[in-house]
């Protein structure tokens, strides 16, 4: 549960960083929310597979 958790989180913050700013190098948001890129990138694949 933990893990979903922390993802959960890290989508609110994600989406809040995309919300201030419309572009960010993949790089520089992964960092912020320290990750990984492979992390980040599978967040985005995520979300976007549940939003259709």
């Amino acid at each position: 549960m933990g893990d979903m958790a922390s993802t959960s989180t890290r989508m609110l913050r994600l989406l809040s960083l995309l919300q201030t700013h419309g572009y960010w190098p993949g790089t520089e948001l992964a960092d912020r929310l320290g990750v990984s890129v492979r992390t980040l990138c599978r967040d985005v694949d995520f979300r976007r597979a549940r939003t259709g």
